[in-house]
């Protein structure tokens, strides 16, 4: 029996040796994740419809990719991302941003890119091009862009360039506003409670009416100074 008692001890005494010279090697390990999880909800990611790779492309300024939808890969429900616009993009999808913030806005100060919405996915979706969220409680911010709507196409049902999910804001800061004749896309639409506020930003007096959708030009929210709207009906 104490044979059996002296084996069981040094058993355990060679396992805690073992753990012992183990734990810095786990410590690094948990520390790299920890790291990847802080980096995965907070990032910086550069896109370039010019030269972005959709396939390779690792959202960095030497690697950049194409699209906000390349850039959404890159982000995670919760997260805090700062979308960097190397040239002017044409949004041309059904964008959903999983972040809980976002910032869309020119990768060179005083240079104001162009962020326009094309008038059609394509020829069979019914759903017009917009950016929108994947959740709750979203938050944009466009800056130093300039923001072109469009004319849809007949078969398409105009929803918005952003496009409100429950408790969005969108805040234009030092943008300008862009619109094409026979302009029909709202810049914001949605299905539950959104706002929006404009700081330092050029309208055209042809944005009186496209604010908000459903939201005739007398009575749009940035036309009457209201920077809150509620839409339940679409």
């Amino acid at each position: 029996m104490s044979n059996q008692i002296t084996e069981m001890l040094a058993a355990l005494s060679a396992l805690h040796g073992d753990i012992a010279g183990k734990i810095p090697q786990i410590d690094a390990r948990l520390q790299a994740i920890l790291s990847s999880l802080s980096g995965a909800m907070g990032r910086k990611v550069f896109v370039d419809a010019a030269t972005g790779d959709d396939v390779d492309g690792l959202g960095t300024e030497e690697s950049p990719v194409p699209s906000l939808d390349g850039a959404a890969k890159f982000m995670i429900p919760g997260g805090y991302y700062y979308v960097s616009l190397m040239t002017d993009l044409v949004v041309d999808s059904y964008v959903a941003i999983p972040a809980a913030s976002l910032t869309l806005a020119s990768s060179e100060i005083g240079v104001k890119r162009r962020l326009s919405w094309a008038p059609e996915i394509d020829a069979i979706d019914t759903r017009a091009p917009t950016i929108t969220s994947t959740g709750r409680n979203c938050t944009i911010l466009c800056r130093d862009l300039r923001l072109a709507t469009t004319q849809v196409s007949a078969h398409v049902t105009p929803r918005g360039m952003f496009y409100g999910r429950t408790n969005m804001f969108v805040d234009l800061f030092d943008c300008e506003m862009e619109v094409p004749a026979g302009a029909n896309h709202a810049f914001l639409s949605g299905n539950a409670l959104y706002a929006f506020w404009l700081n330092a930003v050029t309208v055209p007096a042809e944005m009186a009416g496209l604010w908000v959708d459903g939201y005739a030009a007398g009575t749009d929210p940035a036309t009457v100074g209201r920077l809150l709207a509620a839409n339940t009906t679409l």
